[in-house]
């Protein structure tokens, strides 16, 4: 099963709305995260913790022409060229 990695960041001041930290325990908890990396920032915005976490995004099932047969077959045979007779007329 394929997967795309995708990334979240979120920016975390002392001095800011405690809605914020809710927003990244909810992403986190809702998404099978690979990493989570924080750096302390202090710029012009402020001063505060920058957290970037990639996660992980499942691309089986979801087809260009909303087939899911069709998507599921090139998935699978990505590497090995099957799957890849329908490109051929573009």
């Amino acid at each position: 099963m394929p997967l795309l990695t995708h990334y979240q960041t979120f920016f975390i001041s002392p001095f800011g709305e405690p809605s914020v930290c809710d927003e990244l325990n909810k992403f986190l908890s809702s998404h099978r995260i690979v990493n989570v990396e924080k750096r302390l920032i202090d710029g012009e915005r402020g001063t505060g913790w920058l957290f970037l976490a990639p996660y992980e995004w499942s691309i089986v099932g979801i087809g260009v022409s909303g087939s899911q047969d069709q998507s599921i077959a090139y998935a699978a045979g990505a590497d090995s060229g099957a799957g890849r007779s329908d490109l051929e007329g573009w």
